[in-house]
């Protein structure tokens, strides 16, 4: 008998209930041999796999809850009795008789849920009190587990499996120590390295189910709320957008807003934006407010919120929500998509999407140059290996512009908007080698995990919220850089500087932010207890950090003037010829 079994029951039989019922699934799933297991898994859950689809189609349930149950339940039911050993197994399950056995309690044949009752011997034990261990967690040297994945992702691209697995179990054990921001990044990042040395054998890669596939709509809807509420650099880039719009708009009737931060998109920001507007010198105009989600619960909560406060405000609004994500849109046909009206202002506010069309077919290309380089690649990892310093990228920008992000922007230029707000990951994870986007992304999301813990320190009551976003969104987004290539590969975001390069050569030019907009976006940084200093100035755009690390750009653009788009006198920011702080 377990001893954690042996610890329940006693447990269980100091409570002196009255009855147990005990529902298990009736399989032997609990043997000590992989074979019999994997036999026994597969007509056991063959069967309950039938019998759960004709349940969904006499009920007429949808077959997408069918679905999630298959895969979120029994999905992880049957992972857990075929691959884990020892202490890890996710199901046991055996016949019952041997429990009830056991411990005196006679099992009823007659019905499928077990009562059991203690006998009368046992009715006199005392009571057991349990309490938890206290371990000491100590600390963890972390010139050791940086140098660590530096060597593991060596391992990886020379294909060594054996050298592979003795850093992953190192990882692994230096991460066990304490839970601190790197300690949970390096579980995701060996993560990625096991799944990225498992990338070229097709079979083994294909057969993995992705744990996004998992993530219930809502919530993953939920995380990116937390996201929001959590990240004191969303909210700056709210309040910065908001305030240059704002100015933009000075002297408009009739303002159309377009919202293409999909799933960045959030109600306070537009909320505040409508009070602003309410507070404007003249009046407010009539408000349009396009969003572009892929979620219509979201949309639909979103337009309820929204139209209430502008009817509380009294001020005319409008909201159309587009359903779809930004690189599903139809470029050729967006004026339609959006309902542009002739005569409206237009702003547009982008926020963490855009990298998303610098997708390209880059694996072919990544493949041949690779063999080239895959030493270099090796030897240089090795060295960070031996350093605990932060390495120094070796990346290079892209050498042109990829053609969906020029047909986006193309089509944004033919809607003549008066600005457009642009919020980016300030950092080049984009490199066409793996070993480039390795180095860049340990740097990058070090400092980003750090910021997120720091806010929830102060919150303790956050700590949930800021776990789930580490492994919801944060974690996804390091597997799609370190794992995939080409098509496949969506998180390829670039520096302020490459997307300056790709705005002008597709007609566009650079609309300095405005003192007011930057003295916001500050206020904003220091109201969650960061420096202002966070807040950098570059070439009149706003640079959020962590540290020395740049994290996000906010800069703002519009049609250059005389283009074919045309522009409008009114739509002219003026620049700022110096930028001076709120303390300086």
């Amino acid at each position: 008998m377990p001893p954690p079994l042996v610890s329940f029951l006693a447990a269980a039989r100091a409570l002196l209930p009255k009855i147990v019922l005990v529902t298990e699934q009736d399989a032997n799933h609990n043997g000590a041999s992989f074979r019999k297991r994997f036999a026994e898994a597969l007509g056991y859950d063959g069967d309950l796999y039938d019998s759960l689809d004709a349940a969904a189609a006499a009920y007429r349930r949808p077959a997408a809850e069918r679905a999630e149950v298959e895969r979120a339940v029994l999905g992880e039911e049957i992972r857990g009795a075929l691959l884990h050993e020892g202490a890890h197994p996710a199901r046991t399950a055996r016949p019952a008789a041997a429990v009830g056995d056991a411990h005196g309690a006679g099992r009823v044949p007659e019905q499928k849920l077990l009562k059991l009752r203690p006998p009368e011997h046992y009715l006199n034990i005392p009571r057991v009190m349990y309490r938890p261990s206290v371990q000491d967690q100590g600390t963890v040297d972390q010139a050791q587990l940086v140098p660590a994945l530096y060597e593991c992702a060596a391992h990886v691209i020379e294909g060594s499996f054996e050298k592979t697995d003795i850093s992953l179990s190192q990882i692994k054990s230096l991460s066990s120590i304490v839970d601190g921001p790197l300690q949970r990044l390096s579980l995701i990042f060996a993560d990625s390295l096991a799944r990225r040395l498992l990338c070229p054998i097709q079979g083994f890669a294909g057969a993995l189910i992705h744990p996004s596939d998992y993530f219930e709509q809502s919530s993953l809807q939920s995380a990116r709320c937390s996201f929001t509420d959590l990240s004191p650099y969303i909210h700056t880039g709210f309040v910065t957008i908001n305030r240059a719009i704002l100015e933009a708009m000075e002297v408009e009737k009739v303002v159309h807003i377009i919202d293409l931060s999909c799933s960045t998109s959030h109600p306070r920001q537009w909320l505040k934006l409508l009070h602003d507007f309410h507070r404007r010198q003249g009046g407010p105009p009539e408000v349009r407010l396009t969003v572009v989600n892929d979620d219509n619960d979201f949309l639909a909560n979103m337009q309820m919120l929204l139209s209430n406060e502008a009817d509380k405000l009294k001020i005319p609004f409008q909201f159309k929500s587009v359903i779809g994500r930004l690189e599903t849109l139809d470029f050729s046909n967006l004026r339609d998509t959006l309902e542009i009206k002739y005569g409206e202002a237009i702003a547009i506010s982008c926020s963490l999407q855009m990298h998303r069309l610098l997708l390209a077919d880059d694996s072919a290309t990544c493949s041949g140059i690779g063999q080239l380089q895959k030493m270099a690649s090796i030897a240089q990892l090795k060295q960070m290996a031996s350093s605990v310093y932060s390495p120094v990228s070796t990346l290079s920008p892209q050498c042109q512009t990829p053609k969906l992000l020029t047909s986006f922007l193309n089509a944004v230029r033919g809607l003549k908007p008066n600005i457009m707000l642009l919020m980016e990951q300030d950092a080049n994870h984009n490199a066409l080698l793996f070993c480039d986007r390795f180095m860049e992304a340990l740097n990058y999301y070090a400092a980003l995990f750090d910021s997120f813990h720091a806010v929830a320190a102060a919150n303790p009551r956050k700590a949930d919220e800021r776990a789930r976003v580490e492994r919801m969104i944060l974690g996804e987004e390091i597997k799609n850089i370190l794992v995939c290539e080409g098509v496949h590969r969506h998180e390829r975001h670039e520096r302020l500087s490459q997307w300056a390069m790709h705005m002008d050569r597709s007609g566009f030019e650079h609309v300095p932010l405005s003192f007011h907009a930057i003295w916001e976006g500050k206020t904003k940084l220091m109201s969650f207890g960061l420096d202002e200093r966070q807040g950098k100035v570059e070439n009149d755009c706003l640079l959020l950090c962590w540290g020395s690390t740049h994290l996000y750009s906010i800069s703002a653009w519009r049609p250059y003037k005389g283009s074919t788009s045309g522009s409008r006198d009114h739509m002219l920011v003026q620049p700022q010829r110096q930028i001076i702080g709120p303390n300086n």
